[in-house]
């Protein structure tokens, strides 16, 4: 993605040690617009997701009310639009996103634009990241110049598309016409944990994990080079954003956060999903530029997803708009580079049972701590991301960490169910 490095990561700054607290779409996207865990703001899975979302105690709600006009544009959560496809969710100005089935599709989708909808086809400029993309510009430059802006824009791709379009054997949206021959020879990056050999140490779910076939191997490549396809997309949406803020005269003053709501698993530990609680699904890019943010910097403060609302409450002096508690605490500090202090964990959870197992844990700059409760004592991990970032020996019962586990799970027991200001703990 070379203008999201150019125009973002060059221009600001990177956190390395960045998380969501739960890998799938619904819980992580509610979380960043509260501000909360889903342990308190109730969305647990993707089914049924919206309906269960406090559209009263949202970030876009409380900058409405701050004096910002408030847009998004792309996807929302799953099962929005389902009973009403026109319906727009309280505290939004400006409305673009598909309903319902229309959610998954890269063609022949309809939009929701302000409560009418808008039917798109077949044609290579219905492309939906495309359609994303001169939507955003449009904000820009009609919205530039009277009043604060937050804009939320949430392209599908590198998700999978609806089932009944997809390929056989190959995972992964379609990518732009202009980019469906690229990367034809690109090759998977098989990281010592990729189809790993020996698992005999993790959890009972992973050990009944075969390991791959040819045929699954050719599989996870296939989506693999198509998921690479759809991001250039992104790219070119990016790249939009930015133009159309320096054109319009807002960008030395606009803060511009690039993220993802989960990761994803592309053979690694014999998997090929998002959900499970390693790196490759809970770690995700937070990149951000903006005023008094270091150039091409990084940072290793640990963040999660839950500390977004915080920042953007932060940056817009609103802090006191917020009607309910905040999980997370505002990363401006960091960003600006004006707090040396260190965070010690960010919660992990997960409560999907038809997603593998339902775990929690704790992530640290360190340790990764995850129990998997009422699966029995050898359903534990505990991993040393300094001596072994792919995440291939499981610490949890070994008599040299016995002491870190004995810590962890303490600290696990004491914020499983923080909320508010006993979430905000450091160390």
């Amino acid at each position: 993605m070379p203008k999201l490095n150019r125009l973002i990561r060059r221009r600001g700054t990177e956190l390395r040690n960045y998380y969501v607290s739960t890998p799938l779409c619904c819980p992580s996207r509610a979380t960043l617009l509260s501000g909360r865990y889903p342990h308190n703001h109730g969305v647990l899975t993707n089914d049924p997701g919206f309906p269960l979302f406090d559209q009263s105690a949202a970030v876009n709600l409380w900058l409405h009310r701050a004096g910002y006009e408030t847009a998004l544009i792309g996807k929302y959560m799953n099962f929005y639009g389902v009973r009403d496809p026109t319906e727009v969710p309280r505290g939004w100005d400006e409305w673009n996103s598909p309903p319902g089935p229309s959610m998954y599709l890269m063609y022949r989708y309809y939009l929701n634009h302000n409560g009418h909808l808008n039917f798109y086809g077949s044609h290579n400029s219905d492309y939906k990241t495309d359609v994303y993309r001169r939507l955003t510009r449009r904000y820009i430059e009609h919205s530039s110049g009277h009043q604060p802006f937050f804009l939320y824009v949430n392209p599908l791709a590198p998700h999978d598309e609806n089932d009944a379009v997809q390929p056989a054997n190959c995972h992964g949206p379609r990518p732009a016409h202009r980019d469906r021959r690229r990367f034809r020879h690109l090759r998977v990056r098989k990281t010592p944990s990729y189809n790993e050999r020996d698992i005999s140490d993790k959890p009972r779910w992973i050990r009944r994990q075969p390991r791959f076939s040819n045929a699954m191997k050719r599989e996870i490549g296939c989506s693999y080079r198509r998921t690479r396809r759809s991001l250039l997309a992104v790219d070119d949406l990016v790249g939009s954003t930015v133009k159309a803020l320096r054109r319009a005269g807002e960008l030395k003053r606009t803060y511009v956060f690039y993220a993802s709501d989960n990761g994803f698993l592309e053979g690694q530990h014999r998997l090929e999903e998002k959900a499970a609680p390693y790196r490759e699904s809970v770690q995700v890019p937070l990149i951000v530029r903006g005023p008094g943010v270091s150039r091409g910097g990084s940072t290793r403060q640990l963040g999660s997803n839950v500390d977004l609302t915080p920042t953007f409450l932060d940056i817009a002096n609103a802090r006191g708009r917020a009607t309910k508690p905040v999980d997370g605490i505002s990363l401006l500090p960091y960003l600006h580079g004006r707090s040396s202090r260190r965070r010690g964990y960010v919660l992990l959870e997960f409560f999907d049972p038809h997603k593998y197992h339902p775990y929690r844990g704790l992530q640290g700059n360190r340790y990764t701590y995850v129990q998997y409760p009422g699966e029995g004592a050898d359903q534990t991990e505990l991993y040393d991301l300094a001596n072994d970032p792919f995440q291939l020996e499981n610490l949890a019962g070994k008599h040299r960490y016995r002491k870190v586990q004995d810590r962890l799970r303490k600290e696990l027991r004491r914020r499983q169910d923080c909320s508010g200001r006993s979430c905000h703990r450091m160390r």
